[in-house]
This record gives C-alpha cells, sequence and structure tokens, in this order.
C-alpha cells in the first residue's frame, strides 16, 4: 500500500519475487498539462510526459482516410480501363488490389493502418468501458473475436486472390465473420445497457446500435449475392465495396461514446482501497 492509500498490485510479489518499484511520484511536483486553443488541442494531452491521444479524433481521422484511399482506387480503376463498370458488372475490391503492384502495397498499409491504429485500440477501450456492465464471459469473447479480427484483416492483403485463393478466402472469412459478429454484440451489449452509461452518451449507443443492423444487412447481402444470378456480378462486388467501407468506418461512429485516450503508465495496477 503506498502513502496515498493505494494498493499495488504486482504479480511479481505472487512469486516471491522482489521487485524494486519505481516510487510515485509527488503529485504537486507533476508539470501542467500542456494547453492549447488550436483546432487539435483535444487530439492529444502532454501531461508529465505523457502523449495521451484521443481514440475519437484518431479513429475517425484514420477512418476517413482510409476510406478516401479505397474510393480513389475504386474510380481510377472504373475511369482508366482497367475494368468494365456498370449495372452489369463492377469489380471485386481484391481485384482492383490486384490490378496494379502499387494498390497492392496500399492495400497492405491500410490494413496495418486500420488494425494498429483503429482496431486494437478500440477493442481494449470498449472492453474497458463494457468492464463490470455485462459478464466476464460476454466480454472476453467480444475480446477474442475483435483479436481474431485483427490478424484476419493483415492476411487478406498479404495473401492475393490469384496467389493463394484458399488462404485468402480463409482470412476474408475469419476477418468478416468476426469482426460481423463482434460489431452486433457491442451494440447490442451497450444498448441493453445503456442506462448505465451518461445521458449524453446514450444517444450515440443508440445511433451505434441501429448501425449495426445496417451493417449486418450489408453483410448478409454480401453472403447471399452470389445466388442471385446474373445480377450477382453487380451486387457480390457492389455489397462487398459497401461491406468494407462500413466496416472501416465502424469505429468511427462508435467513437462519440468512446471518451477514451491511448497512452502510456507504469507497471502495476493501482486498485482504490475500499
Amino acid at each position: 500500500m503506498d502513502p496515498q492509500g493505494f494498493i499495488m498490485y504486482d504479480p511479481a510479489l505472487n512469486e516471491d519475487i522482489q521487485c524494486e518499484k519505481t516510487p510515485m511520484r509527488d503529485p504537486e511536483n507533476l508539470v501542467t498539462p500542456k494547453k492549447s486553443d488550436a483546432w487539435f488541442s483535444k487530439f492529444f494531452i502532454l501531461d508529465d510526459g505523457i502523449i495521451s491521444l484521443s481514440l475519437r479524433d484518431m479513429t475517425i481521422v484514420l477512418s476517413l482516410g482510409i476510406t478516401a484511399t479505397l474510393v480513389v482506387m475504386g474510380y481510377v480503376a472504373c475511369t482508366d480501363g482497367s475494368f468494365t463498370c456498370n449495372t452489369k458488372t463492377f469489380p471485386m475490391i481484391s481485384d482492383v488490389i490486384i490490378s496494379k503492384e502499387m494498390y497492392d502495397r496500399i492495400f497492405l498499409l491500410l490494413t496495418t493502418v486500420m488494425m494498429f491504429g483503429i482496431q486494437q485500440v478500440n477493442i481494449r477501450a470498449f472492453y474497458k468501458k463494457l468492464y463490470g456492465v455485462i459478464s466476464n464471459g460476454k466480454n472476453d469473447f467480444l475480446l477474442d473475436l475483435g483479436i481474431a479480427s485483427c490478424v484476419g484483416l493483415p492476411m487478406v492483403g498479404i495473401f492475393d486472390e490469384k496467389a493463394w485463393s484458399t488462404l485468402h478466402v480463409i482470412s476474408a472469412g475469419i476477418f468478416f465473420g468476426c469482426f460481423g459478429i463482434y460489431c452486433y454484440l457491442l451494440g447490442h451489449y451497450l444498448y441493453a445497457n445503456k442506462d448505465k452509461f451518461p445521458a449524453t452518451e446514450q444517444r450515440s449507443i443508440s445511433i451505434l446500435y441501429w448501425n449495426t443492423w445496417g451493417l449486418m444487412a450489408t453483410l448478409l447481402l454480401f453472403v447471399v449475392s452470389p445466388l442471385l444470378g446474373e445480377i450477382r456480378h453487380f451486387v457480390t462486388p457492389v455489397s462487398e465495396w459497401a461491406t468494407v467501407i462500413y466496416y472501416a468506418n465502424f469505429f468511427a461512429i462508435a467513437s462519440y461514446t468512446n471518451q477514451y485516450y491511448d497512452s502510456v503508465h507504469e507497471y502495476g495496477t493501482m486498485i482504490k482501497k475500499q
């Protein structure tokens, strides 16, 4: 227990291992957080040498960047003669990506940005948000689905459709399936318990909940579209584009109920003495 009444939990103590703790600093000697009137002032906070990034701002910026890049790639592919784009036929995202070597590299970059800059940080944030609100089993299952989607996403780009079609399909199935279930359950759990959150977040929780149904609709259309006969050559690619863009922006929609900042902290977890 420290002088401030906090119990310092250290796993090493359970193994009778003596380890030297970093002494807690006197709060009176901490550096005053830097403040700014700039438009990006809430994007990060610098407090006592710790840079904390706003997950909301970071998620929105990166999601919009990914969406814009995908749209530009699709537009160029349809206008430079690489593909025929009309109401009868349309290119799949995978076809666009492997049509040019540069697109393949760009997609690998996009999946990396989405996995590290959007997926994993928001998955951890919503684990924290639902911690103690829903059962640990449900929360852990959400986390497991999120981790699986993070693994599947970059493999979609690594194993392209022509060279490694089987691995590409498996990776896409892991990502689309696991993240789709994650999105649905996250929206459901937040909406079912929205009265446990501040009133300022309840409207955004409702918006997120109804958007999960929109996401499920586009995903369902994408899954069943190959059964639609000749029209599938248009419906399947368009529904795939819609689903991917929806996925890329899901956490941007969810960010309005996410007040967290991603930062670093010292070793050990402080548990307030009851």
